[in-house]
């Protein structure tokens, strides 16, 4: 259930602001 969520946090993270995820992933 952890994971499912932290899953979907990312994926809101990369609709909010995929920029900014794209900095933090690369």
């Amino acid at each position: 259930a952890n994971k499912k969520e932290r899953k979907s946090s990312v994926v809101n993270l990369l609709m909010s602001q995929p920029q900014e995820l794209a900095s933090l992933s690369f």
